[in-house]
């Protein structure tokens, strides 16, 4: 069965995006976005909405779809949709669940791009492999 994520790129004001350590067991330790599995009948834009407000307690509805990529391992095949939105304002996300995750940071675009493939989120790492000229955008 295929599964189906969808990971969120949030830009704040300084270009710069959220990341976080996983703490749960797919993924654990390494960093990744704030994002999640597509409920039934949810489009891409409410998933991403949903899952960030959960994880973060941000409120954002400006998403725009940025690229998929496709994952697999021994037992399981996920299609990851990631999704951009700008964070306009100064209020600070929240860990809301810190038993997933060890807590939020803002990293520069570049920065985030340096870090060695087995500190990333599966996804993240084929997204950098696959899609070399990708960069997160809201426009």
């Amino acid at each position: 069965m295929i599964k189906v994520g969808v990971g969120c790129f949030i830009l704040n004001k300084n270009n710069q995006i959220l990341i976080g350590r996983r703490l749960n067991s797919i993924g654990h330790g390494t960093l990744a976005l704030p994002g999640g599995h597509l409920e039934y009948g949810e489009s891409f834009e409410q998933c991403a909405a949903r899952e960030v407000e959960e994880e973060t307690s941000l409120k954002l509805d400006n998403w725009r779809f940025g690229t998929a990529v496709s994952s697999m391992t021994e037992s399981q095949h996920y299609v990851t949709i990631f999704m951009c939105a700008k964070h306009n304002t100064d209020v600070a996300p929240v860990t809301t669940e810190p038993q997933k995750c060890e807590g939020w940071s803002w990293i520069n675009w570049e920065d985030l791009k340096k870090i060695p493939s087995d500190q990333l989120f599966k996804p993240l790492n084929i997204l950098f492999q696959e899609r070399e000229n990708f960069t997160p955008s809201t426009e």
